[in-house]
């Protein structure tokens, strides 16, 4: 009889994908009755769940060790990602490994708008309403940004995530009597602040009044997000560049870099070691009164100390840039670690389990007790109040964006956003090299990324 129960057990987990994702049906009520879930495998039963991660090791130190712990009768097996190599088309590459490997849970970072869109990610939210899972704890915009990624569903839960802040050398804005940068500026007001400083305009310029870690494609791109603003229509038919916002955030972009306001790293520049990043962040070589950046830098800063590479200049925080129109919104929001299931799962109900722990209050307060971590925590409650004296909640101070891009994300097509980079990029460059005026760039812009656009759809 046992023998007999067991085997119906497998029989009904084996059939659990099909069942799970078949659609809700209506009830005589009106009501949407959702599909059985999964079980919780019982203790005696063993199964396996295979895990596609970058490295096992990794994998096993951070969650797997600690899961095996409480869940004896559940084992991990790591499928690892594969290695980056000139040429190579990482995400046919990896799609070829889950073919070859049935996996189970996926790490989705890098490619998870385009499986969510493609329905190879299973959706979280029925499993969460199963259990109760707690994610009203969870930071509110890590939430938000991946249900924006996935059309309004929940294909992925992250137990770390991170926000940019505005740091500032106090020194330097002593030494100039310029004022402080304050809590949610917008950019104007930032290089408003970078104007007031007289540094030298020439070649053997050696202050600045900011670095940018991005390139000035990135950085425009990255102030339009902040204002709110998409390359494309929401229904994803036109690009929408030629126009006053985006011809002012332009200007901006242009004015700052010839007035030598801001310095941003070479393209060529050497990045081999931790050494040469920390030297050619001329923020941290106390070279600069302000960058924005993310959480990471902090930890860079200790170990750039503990190396004895450079001592850290005098540095607060405010929060990032933020839109005229929303003070209070961050559109900064990014996710680490994102694990999903995958819609062919066996094991949903074990793979389930994983995602919970690693997403759960005991792997957060794991991981928050090592300190000097480069990521902030999803569970902020396990986060640091202060980094070496100084507060750190302007990471935390800022609400989510409220601007809903589903839209926009389920209507741009893959590749669209590599392309557009690249032609912002030698528009950018031309007009700072002053072979086209800012109008002219524009409408290239325009008319590159239209024909771009078009040759995708």
């Amino acid at each position: 009889m046992t023998r007999v129960r067991h085997r119906f057990r497998l029989l009904a987990l084996s059939s659990l994908p099909l069942v799970f994702l078949s659609a809700c049906s209506l009830t005589g009520r009106g009501e949407v009755e959702e599909p059985p879930l999964p079980p919780v495998p019982g203790k005696e039963e063993h199964v396996t769940v295979t895990v596609l991660y970058r490295s096992k090791p990794t994998f096993m130190n951070l969650y797997g060790s600690r899961f095996r712990q409480i869940y004896p009768n559940i084992s991990i097996e790591v499928v690892e990602s594969p290695r980056p190599q000139s040429g190579m088309d990482m995400k046919k590459e990896t799609e070829a490994l889950l073919a070859a490997n049935p996996v189970d849970v996926v790490f989705a970072d890098n490619f998870f708008d385009a499986w969510a869109k493609d329905g190879m990610l299973l959706n979280l939210d029925p499993l969460i309403r199963r259990d109760s899972f707690d994610i009203q704890n969870l930071y509110a915009g890590a939430i938000g940004h991946i249900r924006q990624r996935g059309g309004g569903a929940l294909y992925a839960l992250a137990p770390q995530f991170s926000t940019q802040a505005l740091f500032y050398n106090q020194d330097l804005f002593d030494q100039y009597g310029v004022p402080y940068p304050k809590d949610k500026m917008n950019w104007e007001d930032v290089l408003r602040l970078a104007g007031r400083f007289p540094f030298k305009r020439d070649q053997d310029q050696l202050l600045y009044a900011l670095y940018n870690p991005l390139s000035p494609s990135a950085w425009m791109q990255d102030i339009a997000r902040t204002n709110g603003l998409s390359a494309i229509a929401e229904d994803g038919t036109k690009v929408v560049v030629n126009s006053p916002a985006w011809k002012g955030i332009f200007q901006t972009v242009i004015h700052a870099y010839r007035e030598k306001q801001v310095i941003h790293p070479e393209p060529n520049a050497d990045s081999s070691t931790f050494e040469s990043v920390i030297r050619r962040n001329r923020f941290l070589m106390g070279m600069a009164a302000m960058t924005v950046d993310r959480y990471f830098l902090l930890a860079n800063m200790t170990n750039a100390e503990r190396q004895n590479i450079n001592k850290s200049p005098n540095w607060q925080l405010v929060t990032a840039p933020t839109s005229p129109s929303a003070p209070n919104e961050t559109e900064t929001v990014s996710v680490h670690d994102m694990f999903a299931i995958h819609v062919q799962s066996k094991q949903i109900g074990a793979a389930w389990e994983l995602v919970k722990f690693i997403n759960g209050e005991s792997t957060a307060k794991a991981l928050g007790a090592g300190g000097g971590s480069s990521l902030l925590l999803t569970r902020v409650e396990h986060n640091p109040k202060e980094v070496n004296g100084r507060s750190v909640e302007a990471f935390h101070r800022l609400q989510p964006s409220m601007k809903d891009w589903t839209a926009v994300h389920k209507n741009t097509p893959i590749g669209f956003s590599g392309t557009f980079s690249g032609i912002l990029h030698t528009e950018i460059e031309a007009v700072l090299g002053r072979g086209k005026s800012v109008e002219e760039g524009l409408a290239a812009i325009q008319e590159q990324s239209q024909l771009a656009l078009d040759a995708l759809k």
